[in-house]
């Protein structure tokens, strides 16, 4: 990080109406060593979501394809209090798809980061998926208004499909060698 560098907090916060402070605060670690590796994300979102009133069960996705070999660490699904369910799924550029994730039961107070048990290597040229599922009825009770349609936005009463990938670029030969103890497994 450059000396000057800047690190920005982007709170959500639901409007209470009363006046009140914010403890955030964020801990960093310096090492005495330059990282092995340098670690990059990668952001899956679709601004053009609009979830039809009272309906249980809508999708949408976002896609994005990787122009390098890449190893994904960790994949983070993110929604509000209607998203029901979320994956990423790979689609190789042979054609055959991966499911890499799945959280059937999203939870927006439990949301998590996942971090894989072993690293996945995606080709260049893998097209990524991040699907997510709503609930905008009034079965669900954590439904603000389920008579309304509900657009991308980042206050809870709206929606969000994104999702983010903490992944590294894969060095020169380095694919080959990963793909062959894959197999080995």
């Amino acid at each position: 990080m450059p000396a000057d560098a800047t690190i920005e907090f982007k709170m959500h916060y639901p409007a209470s109406g009363l006046a009140t402070s914010d403890t955030s605060y964020m801990g960093v670690y310096l090492h005495k060593e330059k990282p092995e590796y340098e670690l990059e994300s990668m952001v899956l979102l679709n601004l053009r979501i609009r979830i039809p009133a009272a309906d249980p069960d809508n999708m949408d996705l976002a896609r994005r394809t990787v122009d390098k070999d890449i190893l994904v660490y960790s994949l983070l699904p993110h929604a509000h209090f209607r998203g029901k369910a979320s994956e990423f799924v790979a689609r190789y550029p042979d054609g055959s798809e991966e499911k890499i994730l799945s959280v059937p039961r999203y939870d927006f107070n439990g949301q998590t980061t996942y971090t894989l048990n072993e690293p996945k290597l995606l080709r260049a040229g893998t097209q990524i998926g991040h699907r997510t599922w709503w609930d905008n009825s009034a079965r669900n009770p954590a439904n603000p208004h389920a008579t309304r349609v509900v657009p991308w936005g980042e206050q809870s009463w709206a929606e969000m499909l994104f999702g983010a990938i903490r992944y590294r670029v894969v060095g020169a030969g380095e694919a080959e060698q990963i793909a062959a103890s894959s197999s080995e497994e």
